[in-house]
């Protein structure tokens, strides 16, 4: 008895790598026949625009740069 899954999950994000990632969950999906999902990774780091991560980034900045201020 071999591997069987009902669903794969693929993540993609904006790598060079999304197409194989993408030909790879397929080829698994079919010989499994199982259910292919895929999901969008975006890196927090970048953030989404006009999402809610730039307004803390620039509250850490804010605080840091008070906090820096107040050890002098």
């Amino acid at each position: 008895m071999g591997i069987r899954a009902k669903r794969i999950l693929a993540a993609v994000d904006r790598s060079k790598y999304k197409e194989k990632i993408i030909e790879y969950a397929i080829s698994l999906g079919k010989a499994w026949e199982a259910e292919i999902v895929a999901i969008h990774v975006i890196d927090p780091g970048h953030g989404i625009p006009g999402g809610r991560i730039k307004e803390k980034e620039l509250e850490r900045r804010t605080s840091i740069k008070a906090c820096s201020r107040i050890a002098r």
